[in-house]
């Protein structure tokens, strides 16, 4: 792409993409999502809650959406509904909650 600049031409500066720390060529979808005051990343096909880090040593429940389990456990835990409904059904969700991570994953 060139731009015409005091009557030449000169290259305009290449553009640049985004990429995720976690490696090098990686692209990364510029997405955001927030829901009661917390920020979830899109990163590798997963909204990821910002204050996940899988280096902590905390438990980690992975739940199949509209599941019994999940009904259940929205049954008992109100509060996580809004997180867990707040994605699109074929997407995967990492949430952070209570000291839990919670690992949403779509039916097959």
């Amino acid at each position: 792409e060139r731009t015409r600049s005091n009557g030449g031409l000169r290259r305009s500066p290449p553009k640049l993409a985004l990429t995720d720390s976690a490696g090098p060529g990686e692209s990364v979808r510029a997405s955001v999502k927030r829901i009661n005051k917390k920020d979830f990343f899109f990163r590798d096909n997963t909204w990821t809650d910002k204050d996940y880090d899988p280096n902590k040593d905390l438990p980690v429940v992975t739940i199949v959406r509209d599941s019994n389990v999940y009904r259940e456990l929205l049954a008992k835990r109100a509060s996580l509904r809004p997180y867990f409904e707040g994605f699109p059904e074929n997407q995967r969700a990492i949430i952070v909650y209570k000291g839990t991570v919670y690992k949403l994953i779509p039916q097959k």
